[in-house]
């Protein structure tokens, strides 16, 4: 689920989640709202779950790719 594999796309596996997530968070920071409408908006063909880009933000949390400002959003 972390990795693409066989049966799991790389944009539905939490790695590739994690990518857009940082491709959109690197231009400027924004709240979990705002970057869930972007991501779920760029990737109409493969649906991704809300679980899985809440799962996607834990793990770039716990390999410290990804922090919060004072103002709630993420960079």
């Amino acid at each position: 689920m972390i990795l693409p594999e066989k049966h799991i796309k790389n944009s539905e596996s939490l790695l590739g989640i994690g990518f857009l997530i940082l491709k959109f968070i690197k231009k400027k920071p924004l709240n979990i709202d705002d970057l869930w409408n972007k991501v779920e908006k760029n990737n109409e063909n493969s649906k991704i779950s809300f679980d899985n880009f809440i799962l996607s933000i834990d793990f770039l949390f716990i390999i410290n790719s990804l922090t919060m400002n004072s103002l709630g959003e993420l960079k």
